[in-house]
């Protein structure tokens, strides 16, 4: 396996010296384009890393830049604002959101985007800790939020004895009257 080189030799024998010299340009020029493109990625990317714990102060610096480098290229916009929001730099990532629109291309990755941002769930924790959140949901009336937290947690704890008595408290909750 030679590489390379042997695609070109390939090329040379199949097409005339003009056509090699032409592809072997458009060869060049893509690769440039390419390591420019690449190299503009790991620059936005470096930039929203720094702005994580930077001042207020260096972070609006570091906003301005980062929406410098993204220009108004699509592409480097999307990759700043799933940058900014993967690294909960809201403000970097709304402000990438309205420049991205601003450009009027590529509609269908802003409603993607849009459609993508859901608020996080905490993660579960500890079954106590999850029992507690269920208590404080289900004396609160919140039966949806207390149901949806419970199925959380015995998914990954089924046989813990807390989680299975407020999941009959639960399902006493749903079967109840409402008051009023």
């Amino acid at each position: 396996m030679g590489g390379l080189g042997d695609i070109m030799n390939v090329l040379m024998g199949l097409l005339p010296s003009w056509a090699t010299d032409t592809v072997t340009a458009l060869l060049a020029v893509s690769v440039g384009l390419g390591a420019l493109y690449w190299s503009q990625m790991r620059r936005i990317r470096g930039t929203v890393r720094r702005m994580v714990k930077a001042s207020p102060e260096e972070q609006e610096r570091l906003t301005a830049q980062a929406l410098k480098l993204a220009g108004t290229r699509p592409g480097l916009l999307i990759l700043l604002e799933h940058e900014a929001y993967r690294r909960h730099q809201n403000t970097l990532a709304e402000a990438a959101l309205l420049a991205l629109k601003a450009t009027g291309k590529r509609p269908q990755d802003v409603a993607r985007v849009q459609m993508g941002r859901k608020p996080a769930r905490a993660p579960v924790g500890h079954p106590t800790e999850v029992a507690v959140q269920v208590a404080s949901l289900l004396d609160q009336g919140m039966l949806e939020a207390a149901s949806s937290r419970l199925g959380d947690g015995l998914k990954r704890w089924p046989d813990h004895p807390e989680l299975l008595e407020l999941r009959e408290r639960t399902r006493a909750s749903h079967s109840a009257p409402p008051i009023g």
